[in-house]
């Protein structure tokens, strides 16, 4: 006697997913498949979050697999403004002063931003004070690490200096340099706007 059996062999339901981008950050939403869903952004390791956080711009293809190997895989598009900075310099006051500062405005990456002279020690502060003249580097931060390098220069008036004439019982000086309007004074305490001063007693001034 023959005995038939049937045997009926159903397939696991399909995996099916989903990508949704914010920012940097891409979300895999997949369901289906058997077990526990795992996820690739590079093919090569897998993860259990559903997460690739702070993605570089660029296209991706992710792979979701299953505990029985089998897999999906669905594309997503990161594609975000890079970041963009303007940069307001303030002149030292003087020569050799250093007196200039720096304010940084950005926007595009992801917020908030962090600001650096160094690209080692950054602060939250958009802007530097007491610097010397000359090129200084400044890197803006966004919130993913993603860093943008720009050049910036604090500039400085030319040295001060005075010379001055004498006519008579009368003193002439003359400033060059440094930032003009000029100011004189011959006790270094009261100063006047004019540069003449006389008539004066015999003496040295």
């Amino acid at each position: 006697t023959q005995e038939t059996n049937t045997v009926s062999i159903t397939n696991p339901p399909a995996i099916t997913g989903t990508t949704s981008v914010n920012g940097y950050d891409i979300t895999v939403n997949a369901q289906g498949g058997t077990g526990t869903l795992f996820y690739s952004i590079d093919g090569i390791a897998y993860q259990g979050s559903n997460i690739f956080p702070c993605t570089p711009n660029g296209n991706y293809s992710i792979i979701i697999i299953d505990e029985n190997q089998c897999l999906l895989t669905v594309s997503a598009e990161v594609d975000v403004e890079p970041i963009s900075s303007t940069i307001t310099e303030e002149p030292a006051s003087c020569f050799g002063l250093a007196d200039g500062s720096l304010t940084i405005q950005s926007s595009g990456g992801v917020p908030p931003y962090q600001y650096s002279l160094d690209d080692v020690t950054y602060q939250d502060e958009p802007f530097f004070e007491n610097l010397s003249a000359g090129q200084h580097s400044v890197f803006v931060k966004d919130a993913c690490g993603f860093v943008t390098f720009y050049i910036s220069m604090i500039f400085e008036p030319t040295q001060l200096t005075a010379s001055s004439t004498v006519l008579g019982p009368v003193i002439t000086a003359q400033g060059d340099g440094g930032m003009p309007p000029y100011q004189y004074s011959i006790d270094g305490v009261n100063f006047q706007d004019e540069n003449d001063f006389g008539p004066l007693a015999p003496g040295s001034y």
